[in-house]
């Protein structure tokens, strides 16, 4: 093949590959079925303190059931806290807060399920002392 051919050759499929590209992305589209629910990360504000002792949460969520006009973000997720304690809040958000009064340890999930009872869940620790303030009078003699 000589180099005018070849050349043109070159210039033709750099045309031809990104319209096939083009295209394949326009027929087969980025994918409409919404992808599982997941936690990427979750907060705290403290994982260890002296009771009483107040948390601050946050999750960050991705996946559900993509919302036609979305107010905020772009999915439904329901949101479900237990704090380990027996408190458990459903129908939440991804962000809570919760005051602890008793020293243990206590394990944090935060769950997120779709419409499609599809679930993903993350855990975190928290650890709350007794307050170790002693005080003691002693008589002088």
């Amino acid at each position: 093949m000589s180099n005018r051919k070849s050349g043109m050759y070159l210039r033709k499929l750099g045309l031809i590959l990104p319209l096939a590209a083009l295209t394949a992305l326009l027929v087969f589209g980025c994918g409409t079925e919404n992808p599982k629910p997941a936690i990427t990360r979750l907060y705290a504000s403290n994982t260890c303190g002296v009771a009483p002792l107040r948390v601050d949460f946050r999750a960050d969520a991705t996946g559900g059931n993509l919302m036609p006009e979305p107010t905020g973000g772009n999915n439904w997720l329901r949101m479900t806290w237990d704090f380990g304690d027996g408190t458990v809040i459903t129908d939440g958000t991804s962000i809570a807060f919760h005051r602890y009064t008793e020293p243990d340890t206590y394990t944090v999930t935060i769950t997120a399920e779709d419409e499609d009872g599809e679930k993903a869940s993350r855990s975190t620790e928290i650890v709350v002392q007794p307050d170790s303030l002693r005080v003691e009078m002693y008589a002088l003699l």
